[in-house]
């Protein structure tokens, strides 16, 4: 199942781009155009090599995204990607792509959209500590909202899995905190849960809590933080 579309996102431009530069997907938002409302397998275009990144584990060239996954209205923000059928613990539901950048090379993206107001966000998340996945601007994998109680986990550094079965309608969360390695990012949380932290920064993987709670489903680099602390 291969479906190819193009959207021009209507965001709040200085609050996105910041996000985007602390290594987080965007919460889900409104599209100008219309966003299917069933978008199976998604492939994107390859977005080229790793440039001067020097890691173990490339990123694949094309975004994939389960087709149990569905966009809708989120009561956490915006919209949100929803399961349409139950999944099973431990599967593999998003597979994110793109290229990976320095964190210099990031800097550079950053300013250069910032000083095109039409330009689309950079989006992006932490792999290594001088390393950011930069993914591409027009998949639904940027509807994927944070809750500090997530259905989805880093199985790897680029696939994100079911972290317990899913229910049929469930909205399918990833806690930001396992993916943002910029220094000072700081958000406030409206993921409602019983868990919710209030507040989520890129310090969290210090918690005790959430290290054990999420064991070694942390991005590459968070990882490493957790190993030598």
């Amino acid at each position: 199942m291969v479906q190819r579309f193009c959207v021009t996102l209507i965001v709040d431009l200085s609050t996105d781009r910041r996000r985007a530069h602390q290594g987080l997907p965007l919460p889900g938002r409104r599209s100008h155009g219309d966003i299917p409302k069933s978008c199976p397998r998604i492939r994107d275009r390859p977005l080229g090599d790793n440039g001067g990144v020097n890691t173990a584990a490339s990123p694949p060239a094309d975004v994939w995204v389960d087709e149990r996954l569905v966009v809708r209205d989120s009561p956490i923000d915006g919209r949100g990607l929803f399961v349409t059928h139950a999944v099973p613990a431990g599967t593999v539901v998003i597979g994110l792509a793109g290229r990976l950048v320095t964190s210099a090379e990031l800097e550079a993206l950053i300013a250069s959209a910032e000083a095109d107001p039409a330009a689309p966000y950079v989006d992006t998340i932490t792999i290594d500590d001088d390393g950011h996945l930069v993914l591409p601007p027009d998949t639904t994998i940027h509807f994927c909202n944070h809750s500090c109680d997530p259905t989805l986990w880093h199985a790897g550094p680029y696939e994100l899995a079911a972290l317990r079965d899913l229910r049929t309608g469930e909205e399918v969360t990833i806690d930001y905190a396992t993916q943002s390695g910029a220094a000072r990012f700081v958000m406030t949380c409206r993921c409602q849960s019983a868990r919710c932290r209030g507040r989520v920064s890129s310090e969290d993987w210090r918690l005790p809590e959430l290290q054990a709670r999420y064991h070694e489903h942390w991005v590459p680099a968070l990882q490493r933080r957790i190993d030598s602390h």
